[in-house]
């Protein structure tokens, strides 16, 4: 729980992301405590962002988000990836986040799509058995 809350454990998954899209970046942790119990004005929100920009490189940091933002409306143990292009098209995908099991099979599939992408990579001739295969 310490790691979550603190955001060690978003900034290994950001970083882990950021590895897989062969993107070389150190995650910053700014202020990521547990944010106040007192009401934000204007409906805002506390939400522990994880992020990286081109221009600003990756971190992880509480941000307060306006009503309307994509990860306004998330609760519970709810995680949600936003991918934003720079022409502004979002794709965001959600799900569980808490536990040791949904992040481990997560993680899992994660890497042997890895494998199944590098090993593709690496014997070209056989790219065709591993799309076969499925």
């Amino acid at each position: 729980p310490s790691a979550d809350v603190g955001g060690t454990d978003a900034a290994h998954k950001l970083a882990l992301l950021l590895r897989a899209l062969r993107i070389d970046a150190a995650v910053a942790l700014g202020g990521c405590t547990k944010p106040p119990r007192s009401p934000l004005p204007g409906g805002l929100r506390w939400r522990q962002v994880a992020s990286w920009r081109p221009d600003r490189g990756a971190r992880v940091a509480l941000e307060r988000v306006p009503p309307g933002d994509p990860l306004w409306d998330l609760e519970g143990v709810h995680n949600r990836l936003l991918i934003e292009h720079a022409s502004g098209e979002r794709i965001a995908t959600e799900g569980p986040g808490a536990g040791r099991d949904p992040t481990a099979r997560a993680m899992l599939a994660d890497l042997m799509q890895l494998l199944r992408e590098s090993w593709t990579t690496r014997h070209p001739q056989r790219r065709q058995l591993a799309s076969a295969a499925g």
